[in-house]
């Protein structure tokens, strides 16, 4: 019981980054706090599939969707700064175009 509510939790956390991603806060403390959330709720949802399933080919695999929702935030960001740059007069040092 207590890893299927490990696992929502993990879950909920990495819906929160996303949403946060999505509808930015203009307080840079609370993107950065989210924002390092992010590898707690990756460990809460890898150690919880481990702990539910018992095979740690299934903590594998989920480590390995983890990185493909961290992959997931890196392209949202990078898309949203595009969508920045284009309504932007000031040239950027960050950003040099789409990958």
């Amino acid at each position: 019981m207590m890893s299927y509510l490990l696992l929502l939790l993990g879950l909920f956390i990495l819906a929160i980054v996303y949403v946060e991603i999505l509808h930015r806060s203009r307080h840079a403390t609370v993107h950065v706090f989210i924002n390092s959330m992010l590898p707690l709720s990756f460990f809460l949802i890898t150690i919880s599939v481990v702990a539910i399933t018992g095979k740690i080919i299934d903590g594998l695999f989920t480590i390995l969707i983890c990185f493909l929702w961290l992959d997931t935030r890196i392209q949202i960001s990078k898309w949203q700064h595009s969508h920045l740059c284009t309504h932007c007069a000031e040239s950027c040092k960050m950003f040099t175009g789409p990958a």
